[in-house]
């Protein structure tokens, strides 16, 4: 709905300032668990962001996020900072990807004993390669396709159980990486109905995994002491010198933060990530230049 007014607004070439605010109260209303960071902090991001004077405080986030978050922070803007984060997931995506396939491999080796996999060591491991299998199932668009594939009846594992045994099972292509667990799992039932099928799951991990990717852009899209167009905080299309006699969207940022510790928290633990890699990024360059000039 959020992005329907948004899009709707550019289409028509007007705004409706007390068409958007209704439909953003009662979204706030409906759904404050689902956006805990922005909905949940409604009457406070009113009154700072002044909602009813800028009625398109979300129209960068489905319009013109790139322009908001493309100057760099010694120009007064928010670039490294999400670029980083961004980066940082893409980084610890890559290394869970490795652990997870390193891990399974080694559990269907033969040189696991028979006492390491009745011990709870084990079952440690497997409950941790299922966090990282949940975390890799949604990193991104292709493997979430997957995943969702993976969950109707599959022809083949159907055939493979009316024919052999799970060492049989094992011999497939198509089902060659899948842990140990769970093809235990898949042969533990005779038959694998589409009704089955539960997605409630999937369902919760999404919701809480884009609320986090939503309030990250709104809040450090605020993060600026310029503008772009598409914001409104004030509307300039570049770079400007600071002017004491303006406010600019970080002025607002800094009253919401002083206001609830929460927000704060989490906004700091954000470009504390972004630090971290910016530092991590910087010192891997140093080493390249150092093996450059040797």
């Amino acid at each position: 709905m959020l992005a329907t007014i948004s899009l709707t607004s550019k289409k028509s070439g007007q705004r409706n300032p007390s068409f958007a605010a209704e439909y953003y109260n009662k979204m706030a209303s409906n759904y404050n668990d689902k956006l805990p960071l922005i909905f949940g902090k409604w009457k406070l991001l009113k009154r700072l962001l002044k909602f009813d004077f800028f009625p398109s405080i979300f129209d960068y986030l489905f319009l013109d996020k790139d322009e908001i978050l493309s100057l760099s922070v010694l120009l007064g803007g928010n670039k490294e900072i999400y670029e980083n984060i961004k980066s940082a997931a893409l980084s610890t995506t890559n290394k869970f990807s490795m652990v997870y396939h390193e891990a399974i491999s080694a559990i269907r080796s033969n040189d696991c004993p028979e006492e390491f996999l009745n011990s709870e060591h084990h079952q440690f491991i497997l409950n941790k390669l299922n966090e990282i299998e949940m975390s890799l199932r949604y990193a991104d668009l292709e493997s979430f396709a997957k995943h969702m594939i993976s969950k109707k009846p599959n022809p083949t594992l159907i055939s493979t159980k009316a024919h052999g045994s799970i060492k049989g099972f094992l011999s497939t292509d198509a089902f060659k990486d899948m842990p140990l667990w769970k093809i235990s799992k898949l042969f533990a039932d005779d038959k694998e109905e589409e009704d089955d099928i539960d997605f409630r799951d999937d369902l919760q991990y999404i919701e809480s995994t884009l609320a986090d990717e939503f309030s990250l852009l709104f809040y450090i899209a605020l993060l600026r002491e310029n503008d772009h167009k598409a914001s409104d905080y004030p509307l300039t299309v570049g770079f400007i010198r600071s002017n004491p006699n303006m406010i600019y969207p970080k002025d607002s940022l800094l009253d919401i933060v002083r206001s609830d510790g929460t927000i704060r928290k989490q906004l700091v633990e954000w470009i504390r990530e972004a630090t971290t890699y910016q530092r991590l990024a910087c010192e891997k360059m140093n080493r390249v230049c150092l093996e450059l000039e040797n």
